[in-house]
């Protein structure tokens, strides 16, 4: 069957309304559709069908030689009724590309002799029938077939080529494929054109073809060279489209490309040292941009506590700027968007920079100043946290980069980061090595450990220096050590000892050591630690030489008086510059209490700004006994502030000249400097403003006292006017000195005379007055009086006349802007603060001019600042004139923003906002409109028109070409009639029996035919109407014209198709409708059989294979179920019942049903019923059964181990109805995330390893999801978080009627005695015959009577008395309707009230309503469940 596929063409084939089948020398490689629905005989080997000797002969010398047979043959077929219908085989040769030959046969039925005796003898020249048929074959197929000849000229092209690839066959027909490969539309990846003419072999030719503004496509073919074949003469080309596939090869190889080259740069992060880690990294970032093409790669370090992004490392392509000098540490915050996009793990990928999102307009500004056009950064991660990222940058041209690299660059972004990681480690451990040693003997500090075994105890260097022992030595004995300590201390160390080795726990004590004439003084620790596994323990401590601790505090309790006296913050400190003491001015600057102790060193309070070359360890170790450092220095505090001090550094020492440590004097200068600069900045106001400082004697008439030089600009000597004792209200306009006289009486108090700050006029020594602001304050003696005025003046004289100016100017503005039409002005200061708000739409926006005056953009423009400011910003920065179109409460409004200059600097920014909502709407109606009809006009696909009354044509758009092949000019002036169709003249004769107003207005759809310029005639509608002038005259008609042509194709070819489409639909039910019956018979008997079997006490070993055959029956009358149901459901044939029942006991028994198979997987199955929900409600309990049985059944059988949970709950409820929520819920195996929106489609399952494990047909989530769609809900289905799946829908029942739900229900008894029943038995099928009397007979049934048809049945129970009858409804004779009605309709009262059961092979569906009317009482579906039929049995019986 292959070999047939090759081409695809079985549907066509299928198409053919005659029996056909296509077979290659060996056997029948296919039958066509009209053949499987019609004919019984389908064998393998064709000689079964044509089985003369004399025909074999001529098609065997066909697939030798290659000799087509010229005869047709006559040969019977019985069809599926049994009858023989005669046929006339023709034989076709089918070309192939394969080396066999292939034959295609195809039958027409004979209907009479004479027909046969003249087809009989007639020898056929068959070749341009067979030829006809091939070209159909390859214009259906779907593969792209095209044959040259041997000069690569192009004969034929299929038509799926013609769509594929969406070219114009004339364009092609007839030219060389070289002219094509010349233009470059063909490119030859793989083999030649020569090569296949040299062989008869298939030949791979692969090729790209580019078509001017589409996408390049990748062509694979197979080609043949058939030129000495008479049919197809030239090379045959089987081809297809891989282009999909060769990218997808592409990807495949670029990451497979990566990830070699990640392998390649773990290898050299592995191999390198702690010094060539920077350069792997730099390695790594050149290989990593070459390969993807980047112009920079890079790494950033993310240092969270500094909120920087350090720029770690760059790697730049020739010819690129490197950044990394210029961005080494970059500040970030919480809102960058892009860390925070990092830290979900996300790779950041930005193709093209300009079209990033606005809410990254902070990165984009940033990509764009360094000329970056593409960037992808991928996360780097250690322990869940984000450490740092490293990225790619394209300048200048763009790059494609994608997620499909997403998890092979995360390797490389694990690697950096397993990198960082480990070198970190590695530099703390040696460091910390290194440390130890140093720290011990810096400390003056060792440790000891005993060895019980050895009796020694074993020590560290700093140990050594500690008892003076030789650096060589590491060990000695506990009385080679007591030697060296004072004896008065050896006896409470040994004790101290002993106490922590009983004891368990530390224990810590001082000794001292004779050396020298000199008590050196220990501290020391022993701890006590327990082997583990074992009843040892371990003996160890430290020892710490305290004797300069002692010597400090013993000099510190002669120095501590005296430094607490000291004003100024004193530190002292020992030789490592640990603070041991500080003074009270000392811990207040520190910000600790006396009570409080610090024992970090000074070094951790202060941060000394020292000269580049100098810092605190080579001050302090520069200085011997006697020196002093001092210096005027900058300190940050302990309050992070950076401030002036004068430090002092002095050494103290113990009587042996010995440095103990040193003091630390640190005066504050700031409030120091901050006086001196302020009289230094108070001269150089005085010298140089034009504000004049004075003081005066408020006591003494306001003498002058002082007053600076800078009073000369009015014309007086400063000195002359305190010599002088002139008050300084003689220098004032006679009107302003007595009032301000006046104000200082009426504001006297028992403190003097209070100040005065106002404006008034100062007259100058030419007579001529100014305008000065004075700002005076109150000067108090030691008794509280007011003794002096102080106060600075100034002259204002200009600006007071320009607030004037302003003041009546703004008036006459304000009047004018807040009566203009529409319109807002506003008046916007350097702050941007809104000066001036005036006009007239400030209703519309439901706001005053109050709302804006005083406030600032920020503060009013809380959601559309980002369009007003940059505008306003424009004017005061660039001088511009700006302009732009807002929209506000749906109104569109027109804002214009420009600068008002003072002396060629922006003073303020004048804003006008024009209401143009109505001016705007016109433009863009008018706007549509114009671009509407110009292209209705234009480019209409119907043709626009006007006529006169006399039938002229007065106007018909330029398009008519298109449609009639005539240039607008020539119809223009004709007469319609000209072109109309002679049939549509006599028509339109009969029409102008009427006026031709009359004509349009009765007739305003119209159609005919008109002449095309060639001669062929277009269908045409029509409708428009007539335009009248002013007085109501008809003036012309106008209107438009379609071309209707296709549409009246398309109408013919829909209603053929639809005919045939209504009868495949027929035969498609009535197929499933003998199938359904077909094979559940049969399948009737196998479960039946396999009950009963079951039930007879099988061996082991029997019971398991019966077990299997019952699954496997089950399982298929199952897809058997699901099949016909579909069919059912999507042809609309369902319908719900509405019947009361118990949803409580439907899923109860369904969830029972599924007891075995939970057991054997181990599967914990619960239900849980809304508590709330009433017990019986009204619907269809069989449908929603079926529902939630597909939806258990799969939860069970994609679930190994875990759990199925089944919910009921309540959403709702009325007084007549209530809404349920059902939820299935499993931890099965899921189903994937890209499959969940196919999952409910018909024959669809996950992947086809589901299929292959666990079976089915894909139709029962479908099924599901249509039934619940009739139920008026909606399936929907969501991933678990731990895996699994679960399903949800909600449907809404009504509640039955209160007198139903007192009925009790009917109570089966199923252990009722059937010994006395007797029972008749209609049943046609031998096999069902026994299976239900093995049954019957086994449930102790009296007497079981069996008729074989309808007749029988009919005369058992006239001779018989039953209790209940087994009815199949398909019987011949008489069937179970037939048998059904007689009994209902029988004189006799037990015949006519005999409970009748019917059997059936066909679904309840389709033989529920005539059960029904016959009156029937239950129904039992073949193959049957025993335990069913039993019930039914007990509940209908007799007693």
């Amino acid at each position: 069957m292959s070999i047939f596929t090759k081409f695809d063409i079985s549907n066509f084939f299928d198409e053919i309304f005659d029996p056909l089948f296509v077979f290659n020398k060996e056997e029948i490689i296919y039958f066509n559709k009209y053949y499987r629905e019609h004919f019984i005989d389908q064998p393998d080997d064709w000689r079964f069908i044509f089985d003369d000797s004399k025909i074999q002969k001529v098609i065997n010398d066909f697939f030798d030689k290659g000799e087509l047979p010229k005869m047709e043959y006559i040969q019977s077929l019985q069809n599926f009724e049994g009858e023989m219908k005669r046929f006339q085989w023709k034989f076709i040769n089918l070309p192939s590309s394969y080396q066999e030959r292939i034959l295609v046969v195809q039958g027409r039925l004979v209907f009479n002799e004479k027909e046969f005796k003249q087809s009989a003898n007639l020898l056929l020249d068959n070749t341009d029938r067979d030829l006809n048929l091939i070209k159909s074959i390859l214009r259906y197929s779907h593969d792209m077939v095209a044959i040259l000849d041997k000069h690569g000229v192009y004969k034929f092209l299929s038509s799926s080529i013609i769509d594929k690839l969406g070219i114009d066959p004339e364009k092609i027909i007839g030219k060389s494929y070289l002219e094509f490969v010349k233009q470059g539309i063909i490119e030859i990846q793989e083999g030649s054109f020569n090569e296949i003419l040299k062989t008869k072999e298939e030949v791979n030719l692969d090729f790209i073809v580019r078509l001017p503004g589409k996408k390049n496509i990748y062509i694979e073919s197979f080609a043949r060279n058939l030129i000495d074949d008479p049919q197809i003469g030239g090379v045959l080309f089987s081809a297809r489209d891989i282009t999909t596939y060769k990218k997808a090869e592409k990807s495949l190889q670029k990451r497979y490309e990566l990830e070699k080259l990640i392998n390649r740069i773990s290898k050299k992060f592995v191999n390198a040292s702690i010094d060539q880690v920077d350069q792997v990294f730099n390695q790594s970032l050149k290989m990593l941009g070459e390969f993807e093409k980047a112009d920079r790669a890079y790494i950033s370090l993310l240092h969270e506590f500094k909120r920087e992004i350090e720029y770690a490392y760059e790697w730049t392509a020739e010819g690129i700027e490197p950044q990394i000098e210029f961005l080494k540490n970059i500040p970030f915050s919480d809102d960058l968007l892009t860390i925070s996009y990092l830290k979900k793990g996300k790779i950041f990928i930005i193709p093209d920079v300009s079209k990033m999102d606005p809410e990254y307009a902070y990165e984009r500004d940033i990509y764009l100043q360094q000329g970056i056009v593409s960037v992808i950064l991928i996360p780097i991660f250690s322990e869940n946290r984000l450490i740092g990222f490293f990225g790619l940058d394209a300048v200048g041209e763009k790059r494609a980069w994608h997620e499909k690299d997403e998890y092979v660059l995360g390797q490389l972004g694990d690697v950096y980061a397993g990198t960082f990681i480990n070198r970190s480690i590695k530099k703390r451990l040696e460091r910390n090595e290194n440390l130890l040693a140093s720290t011990e003997i810096l400390a003056k500090s060792g440790s000891w450990r005993f060895s019980n075994s050895k009796k020694l105890l074993f020590f560290s260097k700093g140990l050594n220096k500690i008892f003076g022992l030789d650096e060589l030595v590491s060990s000695a004995t506990i009385s080679e050590l007591l030697k060296k300590i004072a004896k008065e201390d050896r006896y409470e160390l040994l004790y101290n000892v002993n106490k922590a080795i009983n004891s368990r726990s530390p224990i810590s004590g001082e000794f001292s050591l004779n050396e020298d004439n000199r008590n050196k003084f220990i501290s020391y620790s022993v701890e006590v630690r327990p082997i583990h596994g074992t009843s040892n323990f371990e003996i160890y401590g430290y020892c710490t030489d305290i004797t300069d601790k002692k010597d400090a505090e013993k000099y510190l309790k002669l120095q501590s008086q005296i430094l607490a006296q000291v004003n100024d913050p004193v530190f002292v400190t020992d030789n490592h510059l640990k603070v041991i003491y500080m003074n009270k001015a000392a811990s207040n600057e520190v910000q600790l209490s006396l009570n409080e102790k610090y024992e970090g060193k000074i070094s951790d309070l202060f941060e000394f700004q020292f000269s580049e070359n100098t810092d605190l360890d080579q001050i302090i170790e520069s200085l011997r006994e006697g020196d002093e450092y001092r210096e005027d220095i900058y300190i940050k505090t302990s309050r992070g502030k950076l401030e002036p001090f004068e430090l002092s550094v002095q050494v103290f020492s113990n009587d042996l000249k010995e440095k103990l440590g040193y003091s630390f004097l640190i005066r504050n200068l700031s409030q120091q400097l901050k006086q001196e600069a302020l009289a230094k900045k108070a001269r150089m106001i005085v010298e140089n403003s034009s504000a004049v400082l004075f003081t005066v004697d408020p006591n003494d008439h306001f003498r002058i006292i002082y007053i600076t030089d800078n009073i000369k600009q009015f014309g007086y000597n400063a000195q002359e006017l305190i010599n002088s004792n002139r008050s300084i209200l003689d220098l004032l306009h006679p009107d302003d000195a007595s009032s301000l006289l006046k104000y200082h009486n009426d504001k006297k108090n028992d403190l003097g005379v209070p100040a005065f700050s106002g404006e008034y006029r100062l007259r100058k020594s030419d007579g001529t007055y100014r305008w000065v602001e004075d700002k005076t304050q109150e000067v108090y003696g030691i008794d509280g009086e007011i003794t002096l005025h102080e106060g600075i003046l100034q002259d204002i004289t200009e600006r007071k006349l320009n607030r004037e100016e302003m003041i009546r100017s703004q008036q006459r503005y304000r009047v004018l802007a807040a009566n203009i039409p529409l319109t807002n002005v506003f008046l916007i200061d350097k702050n941007l603060r809104y000066i001036v708000a005036e006009g007239t739409n400030f209703a519309n926006w439901g706001m005053t001019s109050s709302d804006f005056e005083g406030k600032t953009l920020e503060e009013i423009h809380r959601y559309n600042l980002h369009e007003i400011k940059p505008a306003v910003m424009r004017s005061f920065q660039n001088k511009e004139f700006a302009q732009k179109i807002l929209i506000y409460r749906k109104r569109v409004y027109e804002m214009t923003v420009r600068p008002i200059l003072h002396e060629g600097e922006v003073e303020y920014a004048l804003g006008i906002v024009r209401d143009i909502n109505e001016e705007f709407e016109a433009k863009e109606n008018l706007r549509a409109n114009e671009e509407k009809y110009r292209t209705l006009v234009e480019e209409s696909t119907e043709i626009i028109f006007s006529i006169s009354l006399d039938l002229h044509l007065t106007y018909v758009s330029p398009n008519v070409k298109q449609f009639l092949g005539y240039e607008h000019q020539e119809v223009t002036s004709r007469k319609l009639t000209e072109f109309l169709h002679p049939d549509d003249m006599l028509v339109f004769a009969e029409m102008l029996n009427q006026s031709v107003s009359e004509i349009f207005e009765n007739h305003q759809y119209l159609e005919y035919r008109l002449r095309h310029k060639n001669g062929d005639y277009k269908v045409f509608s029509s409708n428009g109407r007539l335009i009248k002038d002013e007085l109501g005259n008809v003036r012309h008609y106008t209107g438009i014209a379609r071309d209707i042509t296709k549409l009246k194709e398309a109408q013919r070819e829909l209603f053929y198709a639809k005919e045939k489409a209504e009868q495949a639909s027929t035969i498609k039910s009535q197929f499933l409708s003998i199938m359904s019956h077909e094979i559940r018979t049969p399948m009737n008997a196998v479960i039946g059989m396999a009950h009963l079997l079951i039930e007879d006490d099988p061996r082991p070993d029997q019971l398991e294979n019966l077990k299997t055959l019952q699954f496997s029956a089950e399982n298929l009358l199952g897809l058997i179920n699901d099949i016909l149901d579909y069919n059912k459901i999507d042809s609309g044939k369902i319908e719900l019942e509405k019947v009361a029942f118990d949803i409580d006991m439907v899923f109860n028994r369904i969830i029972h049903s599924y007891t075995y198979q939970a057991r054997e997987k181990k599967l914990d199955v619960s239900f849980e019923l809304d508590a709330d929900l009433p017990k019986i409600m009204t619907g269809d309990p069989v449908r929603l059964a079926q529902v939630a049985n597909n939806l258990i059944s799969n939860a069970i059988k994609f679930t190994e181990r875990g759990f199925v949970k089944i919910y009921l709950k309540k959403v709702f409820e009325k007084k007549d109805s209530v809404k349920i929520r059902f939820e299935f819920e499993d931890s099965g195996i899921g189903i994937p995330d890209d499959k969940i929106a196919t999952i409910f489609e018909a024959f669809t399952q996950a992947s086809t390893d589901t299929t292959r494990k666990y079976g089915g047909t894909g139709l029962g989530l479908a099924i599901v999801k249509r039934l619940v769609e009739l139920f008026g809900g909606t399936i929907s289905v969501n991933r678990t978080s731990i895996g699994g799946t679960i399903f949800s829908f909600e449907i809404e029942f009504d509640k039955p009627e209160t007198h139903l739900l007192d009925r009790k229900e009917d109570y089966v008894n199923t252990q009722k005695n059937l010994s006395h029943a007797s029972i008749l038995v209609a049943e046609d099928n031998l096999v069902n015959q026994i299976m239900i009397k093995k049954f019957l007979n086994k449930w102790g049934v009296k007497e079981v009577v069996m008729a074989n048809d309808g007749n029988e049945a009919i005369e058992a129970l006239e001779g018989k008395e039953f209790n209940l009858i087994l009815l199949d409804l398909q019987m011949p004779e008489k069937d179970g309707y037939e048998v059904g009605r007689y009994i209902r309709a029988h004189d006799d009262e037990k015949i006519r009230t005999l409970p009748i059961i019917a059997l059936t092979a066909s679904s309840l569906l389709e033989v529920k309503d005539q059960i029904d009317a016959v009156g029937m009482n239950d129904y039992i579906p073949k193959p049957f469940n025993p335990d069913n039929l039993y019930a039914k049995i007990i509940k209908y019986i007799q007693a």
